[in-house]
């Protein structure tokens, strides 16, 4: 599942449509839909709100524009070379003309890892590869192509799935590094990501930053532990599926906070419990709701969470729930009265959080 949010809007795919909503959850158009059209063929790879209220597609085929409506505009063509290596997953519009796309380093000696095109396809601004790899057949893999992209002070904010250094964006569109993670010995060697597909598996136990999301105060970062999560999860009745026989967890995420103010860094502190929503994240004393781990960032200081609704019932039915204590009651009786409501019909939740 893809999703992007707005100030005004909600937009949500599957591999088979795109559908728009408005803030209160109310269906304004479907964008797209697989096999509606000529022009929708492909599966949804990825879909993002663009400006001047264009939403952009990426499927499996081809990147389109289409208007609010669900009218398709047209395709960019960012490959014209037809080079058959050229491949991408991670992408952000950062204005009205242009497109910000990292490549994946699939042949370990890719030129660049990034580059903007205009609206016409064409390669405006290239960002060189500094990370060279002794691969001897291209690897593709969900990790390698992963790559975070948020905004933040009005400066376009980017770091790859596998690279330590978070840059931004200048004003004269270099790119900017501004700080770098060091994860010692959980950093995956080079050695592995040359033989295998980075993170297939995670046979030795790397821990990954994938995402980032910034306020003045702090900086979160959204940290994949796998083996070395700090509170295995055991949940009954999934099958054991790695080597070694350890069990699934229901999360292998924990959430770091970076204090700016004193140079700090802390990290969630997991509960035992088969509950998702509550097992990692930013405790929540307001209505004793799901623990906070933000999936989206709306502006400088408005995270955004998304649950599916049977996951929140589930969260409120648990005694987690009825054991939370809560600053504000009423508060918690609304949310009561909200999970009551929710039916099998219903889908996602979203959670908006504005820190102060």
């Amino acid at each position: 599942m893809s999703m992007d949010v707005s100030s005004d809007y909600i937009l949500i795919s599957d591999y088979k449509q795109c559908i728009l909503y408005n803030k209160k959850g109310k269906q304004i158009a479907k964008i797209y839909e697989k096999d509606r059209t000529e022009n929708e063929k492909g599966i949804i790879l990825k879909s993002r709100f663009g400006p001047h209220n264009v939403i952009y597609i990426n499927n499996t085929f081809s990147f389109m524009e289409f208007d609010y409506t669900g009218k398709f505009l047209k395709t960019i063509d960012f490959n014209k070379d037809k080079d058959p290596h050229f491949y991408f997953n991670s992408w952000t519009p950062i204005n009205d003309s242009l497109i910000f796309i990292q490549i994946p380093n699939s042949s370990g000696h890719e030129m660049s890892k990034a580059t903007i095109f205009d609206l016409n396809g064409d390669p405006v601004y290239k960002y060189r590869n500094y990370k060279t790899l002794n691969r001897s057949r291209d690897i593709f893999s969900s990790i390698d192509a992963e790559a975070n992209f948020n905004v933040y002070n009005k400066h376009v904010y980017f770091k790859e799935g596998l690279n330590d250094t978070m840059f931004y964006l200048n004003s004269t569109f270099d790119l900017v590094p501004e700080l770098a993670l060091n994860l010692g010995k959980y950093s995956e060697p080079d050695s592995l990501r040359e033989t295998i597909p980075p993170g297939r598996g995670n046979p030795l136990g790397y821990v990954y930053v994938n995402n980032t999301f910034q306020s003045k105060d702090f900086l979160m970062l959204d940290c994949y532990f796998y083996h070395n999560i700090p509170a295995p999860q055991k949940v009954p009745g999934l099958k054991q599926w790695w080597e070694g026989g350890k069990p699934w967890y229901n999360t292998t995420k924990v959430l770091g906070l970076y204090n700016r103010s004193n140079n700090s860094l802390s990290f969630s502190k997991l509960t035992s419990t088969a509950n998702t929503l509550f097992t990692t994240g930013l405790y929540n004393d307001i209505d004793a709701g799901p623990r906070f781990y933000p999936f989206k960032q709306i502006n400088d200081s408005t995270f955004v969470m998304w649950m599916t609704a049977s996951s929140l019932k589930d969260h409120i039915e648990s005694d987690d729930f009825k054991k939370s204590n809560t600053k504000l009651p009423d508060k918690k009786k609304s949310l009561e009265e909200l999970a009551s409501r929710l039916t099998d019909l219903d889908e996602l939740i979203l959670m908006y959080v504005s820190i102060k």
